[in-house]
Order: C-alpha cells, then structure tokens, then sequence
C-alpha cells in the first residue's frame, strides 16, 4: 500500500461512521469525505412529481442518481472547475469511497456571523466566485454560504455534490442565486441586495434583477401567511423566506432608478 493509501486507510480507521473529517498528509490538512448512497426522501419525491406536472426547470430533482458515488462525481467536476481557474478546493484523492481535497479555510458563514459589518465584503467576493462558476456554463446546485469558504481573504466554493443537467442551466443558475441569497437569513440587512445583483451581473453575464423583483411579486401572498391567524401553522423556512424577501423589496424601491 502507499504512503498516501496507509495515512487513508488509518484516518477512516479512525474515524469510523463519520461522512467527513480532518486528516494530515505531507503536513498539510486535508479533508476526508465518505461515499454514503443517495436516498431519496418524501421531499425529493414530491418535487419530482412537482416537477413532472408543471415541467418547471427551478423544480428539477438534482440530486445523484442514486446507483452513483457521489465522491467520484465531485472529484471528477472539482477537478474539471479548477483546471478551469475557479477556486474550488485541490483534490489529492478520490474514489467511489472517499474523496480527499485541500482544507480551504473558514465557513463564509461563520466568518460573517462574528463579523456582520465585513458582511457586504465577503459577499461581494462570493457572488463574484458564484458570477465566474456561471460563466464557464457550471452551476452548484447548493449556493448557500454555508458552501463557500474563507482562506488567505479568497473564497472558496466546496460540496458540489449536487447532479446540475445542462438542459437547465439557465433556470438552475437563477436557483443557485436564490439559494445564495435565501441563505444570507439575519444577515441580510447588513448587505446591499442591489449591489450584490449588480455584482453578479458584471461577473456571471447573465441579466437576474428583473427576474428577481418578478418572483418577489408572485410571492406577496406570503405576507398574509405570516400574520394571525395563519402564522401559527407555517413553517420558520416560510417566515424567513418572507422576511428576507420584504428586505428585498425595500432595498430595491430605495434603489435609485437605473437610466
């Protein structure tokens, strides 16, 4: 056996029962990620009837095929983003077993939750690095922030677990902006919406600020869920959907208007 396949072997030894954990190889600090089969949930299920009915792309299931390994399939698309130049995290390894890449530092998320007023900063670069994922043709699948990472002041993207189908790229790239401002949650207002939009506009070529102020429209009714009676039977994703939404919207009516 290698080197590097004793210190492998040795970490999921230590380590048993666990789907991601630290290791050190050479020094360095790596990562060590288990294949656990995909299962699919009510949830999954009932948005892939969703998605059957109405055939809306933002509905698409993109979760692995489950007779798939899920550690393969993030090798292969890390290793093809970073030869593309975007930071994604170095992989050592991988198999259909595990997956081994580089520790690329701090949760976005936590480095702005003990540091709110460096929020706008670090989210700028985010929706930067999200922005150049969507240029090369790419989406994440989970742009939340809790999947971007800090090192050295660089951000790095990780977890491309999720299965992205080309056909949908559009629609899943709107999704991976949704998803990234959904997750801003209590730190929403200490960031500038539009000038994150107008951020990723110059740097993911796509034009989103008029979509975005159209759904904000269509999800209005949820307003009325969040008051008595109604409140007491939603769920908090629900409350807090309408309440980064009715951040949004006040944000963009104070936006100067663009000529």
């Amino acid at each position: 056996m290698s080197a590097l396949g004793s210190v492998i072997q040795q970490a999921i030894n230590e380590h048993p029962g666990q789907r991601v954990f630290q290791t050190v190889y050479q020094g360095d600090p790596y990562f060590v990620k288990m294949h656990i089969p995909s299962k699919i949930n009510i949830f999954h299920r009932l948005q892939s009837l969703a998605f059957r009915l109405t055939h809306h792309p933002l509905l698409a299931i993109t979760i692995l095929d489950p007779g798939k390994s899920e550690t393969s399939y993030e090798g292969e698309k890390l290793i093809r983003l970073k030869q593309l130049g975007l930071n994604v995290p170095a992989v050592l390894d991988y198999s259909d077993e595990y997956l081994i890449i580089e520790d690329c530092g701090r949760s976005l998320a936590d480095v702005i939750n003990e540091n709110p007023q460096a929020a706008q900063f670090y989210l700028e670069k985010a929706i930067v690095a999200l922005g150049r994922l969507h240029r090369t043709g790419q989406c994440h699948g989970g742009a939340q922030i809790r999947n971007f990472t800090v090192k050295d002041e660089q951000i790095f993207m990780i977890d491309f677990e999720e299965c992205t189908p080309e056909q949908y790229f559009a629609d899943l790239a709107f999704r991976d902006l949704l998803l990234f401002f959904l997750s801003l949650s209590s730190n929403i207002s200490h960031c500038s919406i539009p000038k994150l939009i107008r951020v990723y506009e110059e740097n993911g070529g796509m034009a989103v600020r008029g979509r975005l102020l159209r759904l904000a429209e269509r999800l209005e009714f949820l307003r009325v869920l969040t008051r008595k009676p109604w409140v007491r039977w939603v769920g908090k994703d629900v409350l807090m959907m309408n309440a980064i939404l009715e951040e949004f919207r006040r944000q963009m009516a104070a936006e100067p208007s663009r000529s």
